[in-house]
């Protein structure tokens, strides 16, 4: 008798596909082929990303090797997000809510929206896998959906430490938004059930 396969859910905040060249994108690239090649898994895959050449490959990439619950953003809520990214908002609204700082409301939204839909379509994870800080802060929501699945992060960088390096010499948003954010992604850390680090140096930090 065959065993039962084990069912895995990637949520990443990027698109990743053979021709990009940054290392974390080809590190998880190479990762999610691994596990997809591997009969012993049922792999799923969520991002939310604009519409565009690098969700296109990142599809066509994995069309035939899992089961794909990527949701594309709509094209009026880009600007939003471009919006939001590069001015002074980013600040404000992230000092009301300090994750928001890596994840805004709208891909948060969206991204929701996509776990959802994997639910709705029967994709039960034994495993779920999320893939850089941004989308750490949905570990809740994914435990919430998901209570019997082990939550795994993967910690690209550990992102306190660079919000705490950009505003170093800015008292005022050190109080409002780096600390709120560090204690954030700390106590969301603390959540997951694994985390995977990448550099030693992360590692010394988090230890």
């Amino acid at each position: 008798m065959q065993d039962k396969k084990a069912s895995i859910l990637f949520v990443s905040k990027h698109a990743v596909h053979e021709k990009m060249a940054m290392a974390g994108n080809q590190f998880f690239y190479h990762t999610l082929l691994s596990f997809c090649q591997d009969n012993r898994f049922d792999v799923g895959i969520i991002t939310v990303q604009k519409k565009g050449e690098d969700l296109s490959n990142m599809q066509e990439a994995f069309r035939s090797k899992a089961s794909d619950f990527s949701v594309a953003l709509p094209r009026l809520m880009t600007l939003f997000t471009y919006f939001f990214y590069n001015t002074k908002l980013r600040i404000w609204l992230s000092s009301l809510r300090a994750d928001w700082y890596l994840l805004d409301p709208i891909y948060r939204h969206f991204f929701k929206k996509a776990i959802k839909k994997a639910n709705e379509k029967g994709f039960k994870p034994d495993i779920v896998v999320l893939e850089w800080t941004e989308v750490l802060f949905l570990e809740g929501f994914c435990k919430k959906l998901f209570p019997q699945a082990k939550i795994v992060v993967t910690e690209h960088d550990v992102s306190f430490t660079k919000v705490d390096r950009r505003f170093q010499n800015e008292p005022n948003i050190k109080k409002r938004l780096v600390l709120p954010f560090k204690q954030k992604e700390l106590s969301a850390l603390q959540k997951v059930d694994i985390i995977r680090v990448l550099s030693k140096d992360d590692q010394v930090i988090l230890n």
